[in-house]
């Protein structure tokens, strides 16, 4: 089983309730490092909770077939949108790869509209790609009816009053980084900028 998120939308706090599902197992992120083919392999009986698999839809078709039962972990788009724009100074954060690597784009202090962007891109994908396949949708702000009907339709034997206080508990909030993080960076949007600046005067 997967789950599908554009992220910042509760993924800790789902992989927490899942853990007291006593016929499943539960992972989250647990493919990190691994190259898309590996980390796209579902085993049986298992719910993996993936910030990236939205990126991997098609390796998720091919290694899995049909086999696969999906789940849409969502939240209010501005409401992600929010949380991604505080984390600008996160070396591997996907806002920067996103502004950087996929828009080509310089990185920003703060950009809103990026950030408004990815989640706009990330959740388009995933809602066409489930369309036409089995799935369930946890909406963050709807998480106490969602929670107990994604349970019954997974067939999942859980303690729900204990996966329902763990999925209460806030986990990995967007902090502001520290002056260390902002500094570097800073120090480093100063040095894209200086060699855009070089390289026009070549």
């Amino acid at each position: 089983m997967a789950v599908l998120t554009a992220g910042r939308s509760g993924s800790m706090s789902l992989y927490r309730a899942c853990l007291h599902v006593r016929n499943y197992t539960a992972g989250h992120d647990s493919g990190e490092g691994a190259l898309a083919a590996e980390r796209s392999l579902l085993r049986a009986g298992h719910i993996e909770i993936d910030t990236r698999f939205a990126w991997m839809l098609g390796r998720l078709a091919e290694a899995n077939g049909d086999k696969v039962y999906f789940v849409f972990l969502t939240r209010d788009a501005a409401q992600i949108a929010a949380s991604y724009n505080r984390r600008w100074t996160n070396r591997k954060g996907i806002m920067r790869g996103y502004c950087e690597t996929i828009l080509q784009r310089d990185k920003p202090a703060k950009d809103i509209a990026i950030a408004r962007d990815l989640v706009g891109t990330v959740e388009a994908n995933i809602r066409t790609f489930l369309s036409g396949r089995p799935h369930s949708v946890i909406r963050l702000e709807h998480w106490r009816e969602d929670l107990p009907r994604f349970f019954i339709d997974i067939g999942a034997e859980v303690d729900l009053e204990a996966a329902l206080g763990s999925f209460a508990e806030v986990h990995n909030p967007s902090r502001r980084g520290s002056p260390l993080v902002r500094g570097r960076y800073w120090v480093s949007r100063r040095i894209d900028a200086l060699e855009a600046l070089l390289k026009r005067k070549r």
